[in-house]
């Protein structure tokens, strides 16, 4: 690549019908100068171009971790959400086992309690009709006896 440098030690010949001097040098003066700006602008443009380069790079890189981070983070939001439903689960079978042993329970103490009922009903049934028979027979042999008390009293009176 031409260099400012070398377009300012650039000489030409001198031919006998050549250009004159003064004019090319002026014009040689002129493309140096506008050719040493954009030589340098150029450099500068080409180191702007590595930084943003360099930056894209840590950018690219920053992006792949957070790709990562984001396919860590939903990886274990799923395994979050699998745990829960499954914990869910469980707990809803547990209640509902639960629930089935408190009302087996119920059933049975209500069974229980009305077996209890009918057997003491039995038992007072059992009892009064007991009670009865006896309160009966005291009241023939209350009657017994007064019938006897009176006969005799009967044979002493003649």
């Amino acid at each position: 690549m031409l260099t400012p440098l070398d377009i300012q030690n650039k000489r030409f010949t001198s031919g006998a019908m050549g250009y004159k001097k003064a004019e090319v040098e002026e014009f040689l003066e002129l493309v140096l100068r506008d050719y040493e700006t954009m030589y340098k602008n150029n450099i500068d443009l080409n180191d702007k171009i590595n930084m943003l380069n360099s930056a894209l790079e840590h950018y690219k890189s920053i992006e792949e971790t957070m790709q990562n981070a984001l396919l860590v983070a939903q990886s274990t939001g799923d395994e979050v959400r699998k745990t829960a439903d499954e914990k869910a689960r469980l707990t809803v079978e547990a209640a509902e086992k639960q629930a089935k042993d408190i009302v087996e329970n119920a059933m049975r103490s209500a069974m229980e309690a009305t077996k209890e009922a009918e057997n003491i009903k039995r038992s007072t049934e059992l009892f009064k009709a007991r009670m009865i028979g006896m309160l009966t027979s005291q009241i023939e042999s209350l009657k017994s006896s007064d019938a006897a008390n009176a006969a005799e009293d009967d044979s002493e009176v003649k």
